[in-house]
């Protein structure tokens, strides 16, 4: 491994005196230019101005209609009678802290009571409360559980109501420490913790509406899988699954799981699985086989099934019969990013609220901001009963294919004004993520909207590492051929520029975590390709990424195990920071670190901004850290912050803001 006689940079990984004398000298520094320069002003006016509201779908239980939204202190709970019924607000989010927001809504089966995950700022410290419907007030305040980031992640209620499951963290103080599962009952102040034993950082309770059974999964970089399960009747629980090859969530229905898996079937297929002996695979009865788009989740209402499929940029979703047999197609909006609470990237994760009757969902594209639909099952009539709040009719979106070096078809989302020359070498940004199975769909980015208005071209690359289509693209990017995402990318960055669309001098690259780690990568492989790149919360020591808990938990199994010595040099190889060499004409570097982010540290972005520094190259370089920030508000940052990286893009590109082009 590596040491300070090899790496210069290494005392910059610890959070002491010396380091942090130069991370808040740096920052002053590319503040004092970033900041005072018109390019910045025009920026965080143009920004603020494209911001669009929340919006989410709202949940049945109950007869009532369950939506998060925007209230006079801040997000709250509505309810209503009917999808398109925005009702009253029931709670607020700050009545537990002022700023607080909610992370997860959950009713209860029958609607009397809401589960919220509240807390103070995105990644801090979570607190569970219970609302009582009818009362609009919170109940049993002793029921309220700290845990670290990551918990209570998600939640589970019982189906007689009278309690829930919930994963929790070791502790409070402990924001790394090892899940745990409590079941709360509502009559009982005191949680009881479940014999169960959970490693990972992402796990998720399921219980099933007869109130015979309760799931526990857990979540590898292929996707979730069930780990435990409990017969509620004898209280005890067992193993589901030891280990597993793939992603496999689904439902219950009577002694078996309904659910959507990649083992054996790249894109997904549909089985039934037997919950005595789940492990014998002969048991398993295949409802539907693999198809040609990608299977991406699986939910259910009464005796009909929801199924959601990715295909060409946009998500389908059919009923079926609890047999796997197609009732209904659902007509689609078109492509985009449909999700209930923003677009679900994550294969698994539920696309829509199902109930009887409805089927309610958002959706968006890069040309307008989400929409409110509400399929009618029985009068099958797709509604959109509320419009985007921004459409940008002036825009145009075309998906074209690129070939990668060893001839796989890329996919690149190419958006402009309508009434551009796309042959005459506009200035252009190319983002793309590239990793952990998640979905890059086409979604609306309010910080992009004033660079497409003024002429600028923003092009989305779809490549390998991400789930877009299938597992086997997630596996050709990721692991050992993490480094063919890299690739990927530099051949959508030749693309633009062979095809006239923009020129090295005026092709800027942005990307947020592993998309930090992507395009720093990219830019150090391929300098002459790009003009300024921005690494946003980005790794960039892969070999180092251990000494964090949260990091190494989170992406062993994504990138490499770094305790593994025969990874070394796939670790060392798929690490921007190693790859920098003196002298070098690099890109124009803007690199921008959270304070509080544990998932991806400062000390990444202060490492891969030292050497580039050190190489003594003639293009700037800037490290910025945002004082408080975790890895999610980094990520979504507010129109202010987002204008320092976009400012800086624009002034490398030569793209004025202040003007329409």
């Amino acid at each position: 491994m590596t040491d300070a006689m090899t790496d210069p940079f290494m005392w910059l990984e610890d959070d002491g005196p010396e380091s942090l004398a130069w991370q808040v000298a740096e920052n002053e520094r590319a503040g004092a230019d970033l900041l005072a320069h018109p390019a910045y002003l025009a920026a965080c006016a143009a920004l603020k101005e494209a911001a669009v509201g929340f919006k989410a779908a709202p949940v049945h239980a109950g007869g009532l209609w369950f939506r998060l939204v925007i209230g006079p202190r801040g997000m709250a709970v509505a309810t209503g009678h009917a999808p398109d019924d925005t009702g009253a607000i029931l709670c607020e989010a700050a009545n537990t802290s002022e700023g607080a927001v909610i992370l997860q809504m959950l009713p209860s089966p029958q609607g009397r009571f809401v589960a919220l995950v509240v807390a103070p700022k995105p990644s801090g410290a979570t607190v569970l409360r219970i609302v009582d419907v009818a009362r609009g007030s919170i109940t049993n305040d002793r029921l309220a559980l700290h845990a670290g980031p990551l918990g209570p992640s998600l939640i589970a209620w019982k189906a007689d109501e009278s309690g829930l499951y919930c994963i929790v963290g070791e502790d409070a103080g402990k924001r790394w420490g090892k899940r745990r599962l409590v079941c709360l009952d509502l009559g009982n102040p005191q949680a009881m913790e479940e014999p169960v034993v959970l490693e990972a950082l992402d796990v998720e309770p399921q219980t099933s509406s007869d109130g015979k059974y309760t799931l526990v999964l857990t979540r590898t970089a292929s996707g979730p899988y069930p780990l435990w399960i409990k017969n509620e009747a004898s209280g005890r629980w067992r193993s589901f699954f030891r280990t597993f090859a793939g992603r496999c969530r689904g439902v219950f229905n009577g002694n078996h799981y309904i659910a959507v898996t990649t083992e054996g079937a790249s894109r997904g297929r549909l089985v039934a699985i037997p919950l005595d002996g789940p492990e014998d695979r002969e048991q398993w009865v295949e409802l539907m086989p693999e198809g040609e788009h990608v299977m991406w989740s699986i939910s259910r209402a009464g005796d009909q099934l929801l199924l959601s499929e990715l295909g060409d940029a946009c998500m389908n979703m059919r009923i079926l019969g609890l047999d796997g047999r197609e009732q209904t197609a659902l007509p689609s909006p078109g492509p985009g990013a449909v999700g209930i609470i923003g677009p679900a990237r994550v294969a698994g994760s539920d696309v829509a609220a199902f109930s009887a009757d409805h089927v309610v969902f958002t959706h968006q594209t890069h040309v307008s901001s989400p929409a409110l639909y509400s399929y009618d099952v029985k009068a099958d009539i797709l509604t959109q009963i509320e419009p985007p709040l921004a459409i940008e009719n002036e825009f145009v979106t075309r998906r074209v294919f690129v070939t990668a070096a060893d001839g796989t078809k890329i996919p690149i989302q190419i958006t402009h004004r309508r009434d551009l020359e796309t042959s005459v070498e506009n200035p252009t940004i190319l983002t793309a993520y590239g990793g952990l199975g998640i979905a890059d769909l086409p979604m609306y980015m309010p910080n992009f909207i004033p660079f497409i208005k003024a002429g600028g071209v923003l092009a989305w690359a779809t490549i390998r590492g991400g789930g877009e289509l299938g597992e086997a693209w997630h596996r050709g990017g990721s692991g050992k051929n993490k480094t063919i995402s890299y690739d990927d990318f530099c051949s959508a960055a030749q693309f633009l520029i062979q095809s006239k669309i923009t020129t090295q001098d005026k092709l800027g690259i942005f990307g947020v975590s592993n998309g930090g780690l992507l395009v720093a990568a990219a830019a150090i492989r391929r300098p002459e390709l790009f003009k300024a790149v921005v690494a946003h919360i980005p790794f960039s020591d892969l070999l180092h990424y251990g000494r964090d808990p949260i990091s190494v938990r989170w992406l062993f199994g994504e990138w490499g195990d770094p305790c593994d010595s025969s990874m070394h040099d796939h670790l060392k190889a798929t690490s921007p920071y190693y790859a920098i060499k003196s002298g070098t004409a690099y890109p124009a570097l803007l690199t921008i670190a959270g304070s509080s982010d544990d998932m991806s540290p400062a000390w990444h972005a202060r490492k891969l901004a030292a050497r580039m520094k050190d190489a003594g190259g003639p293009a700037e370089v800037f490290f910025r850290v945002w004082e408080g920030f975790g890895h999610i508000e980094a990520a979504a940052a507010p129109p202010e912050r987002a204008a320092e990286w976009m400012s800086f893009l624009t002034r490398k590109l030569g793209i004025d803001l202040s003007s329409d082009g």
